[in-house]
């Protein structure tokens, strides 16, 4: 089931504290992370997670990254054929891009989100 929210304020405020902790584990290596998705549109009805793209210099070393994606709360969960190597959740096919999904949030259905887009849900104060 979809859930679906009144616009919050806090949403810009939360996806910034995000885009810093992703800063933090992507360094150069990420140039650009954009507030998307319904949440970034003032007024409008959204299901309540924050969605982000970012995009890298180096994929390769953007997918070096998984660790610090688990440490925010990022699961790693496979992404492709069967005995690949574990990758940020949400696509169920190779892609030259980077997917994760939410972090786990009580009382908030869990949603993944396709390539090129990091989900969080709104951060609990």
């Amino acid at each position: 089931m979809t859930v679906l929210a009144e616009y919050d304020e806090a949403w810009p405020g939360q996806f910034a504290e995000m885009a810093e902790r992703l800063r933090a584990v992507f360094g150069d290596t990420v140039t650009e992370l954009e507030h998307i998705g319904s949440t970034a549109v003032p007024g409008l009805v959204a299901k309540p997670v924050i969605d982000i793209a970012a995009r890298a210099v180096n994929l390769e070393v953007a997918a070096g990254k998984d660790p610090g994606l688990a440490a925010l709360g990022f699961p790693l969960e496979p992404a492709g054929p069967p005995g690949d190597a574990p990758t940020p959740a949400s696509s169920t096919a190779p892609s030259p891009t980077t997917s994760t999904s939410s972090p786990p949030r009580p009382g908030t259905p869990s949603t993944n989100e396709s390539s090129a887009t990091t989900s969080a849900k709104p951060l609990t104060p």
